[in-house]
């Protein structure tokens, strides 16, 4: 539990937006646990509220305060099972959901273009080495004075 003073130190905010803020998720239906002089006594999951709503708050500035609440509360309650079908984290804004599906199939085309470079370039060095083996095998056939012009085709086409 947290008096107000210690959630405005934690959340870096002024004492009057916190007051703003709570006021507006109490409007939107949240419920405070009050002391008993009637202050608003703030629980993690308030943090984590007000904090998000911070965080939208510089993101969106143009949204409205009540219109960010609504969001962040329309999207709190999505039940465990179904965020656990989709198998990843389940964002307080429909955005963040959308851009999180966006990175994640990123990430796996990126994945899937990385193993496919890995294959070539496997298969690339794999045919390097046949061609120095088989320049290896011509050398030894051709005569001294044409031993150099292998070993100058090696330096051309195959640095280090």
């Amino acid at each position: 539990m947290y008096t107000a003073k210690e959630m405005c130190n934690s959340l870096q905010s002024a004492p009057s937006t916190l007051r703003n803020y709570a006021k507006v998720f109490e409007e939107a239906g949240h419920v405070y646990q009050r002391d008993e002089r009637a202050n608003r006594v703030y629980t993690d999951d308030d943090y984590r509220l007000l904090s998000t709503l911070i965080t939208a708050r510089q993101n969106y500035p143009k949204e409205s305060t009540r219109a960010l609440v609504d969001k962040i509360v329309d999207t709190r309650f999505v039940s465990t099972s179904e965020a656990e079908s989709h198998d990843r984290p389940t964002f307080p804004f429909p955005y963040f959901n959308v851009r999180f599906d966006q990175l994640l199939a990123e990430n796996q085309n990126l994945r899937l273009q990385l193993s496919k470079q890995e294959k070539w370039m496997i298969q690339t060095q794999k045919e390097v080495g046949d061609m120095k083996h088989i320049l290896q095998q011509l050398e030894t056939k051709l005569l001294p004075k044409e031993k150099g012009a292998t070993q100058k085709l090696l330096d051309r086409f195959m640095p280090n």
